[in-house]
C-alpha cells in the first residue's frame, strides 16, 4: 500500500516524466521516503541538504516535502543532472 502512494504521488508529480522519476527514486532510496545517507543526502529522491539548504531537513523526509525539492530541482523532470552520474546512467537521464 505505501509503495502504490508513493508511486501515486511521483506520477502526479511528474507528469510526462514518470518513468524517470520512479527510476531516480528507486535507485537512490528504494523509494524508502525515510532514507537517510551517510552523504547527507535526505528522503524518496535522495537530496543533499549542503547543495539544497533552503529545504529543511524534516520537509525532505515527508513524501510531499521530497516530491516538490525533487520537481524544483530536476525542472519538473527535465533535467536530472542533480542527482549522482550513477543514477542517470541506471535511469538514462
Amino acid at each position: 500500500m505505501i509503495v502504490h502512494t508513493v508511486v501515486l504521488a511521483i506520477a502526479i508529480a511528474f507528469p510526462g516524466h514518470t518513468d524517470q522519476a520512479l527510476c531516480v527514486a528507486r535507485a537512490e532510496s528504494n523509494l524508502t521516503t525515510t532514507a537517510i545517507s551517510d552523504t547527507g543526502d535526505y528522503g524518496l529522491f535522495q537530496i543533499n541538504h549542503r547543495a539544497h539548504p533552503q529545504y529543511a531537513l524534516n520537509y525532505l523526509l515527508t513524501l510531499q516535502g521530497n516530491l516538490r525539492a525533487a520537481v524544483r530541482i530536476s525542472r519538473h523532470g527535465r533535467d536530472w543532472s542533480a542527482w549522482a552520474p550513477r543514477t542517470r546512467r541506471i535511469c538514462g537521464v
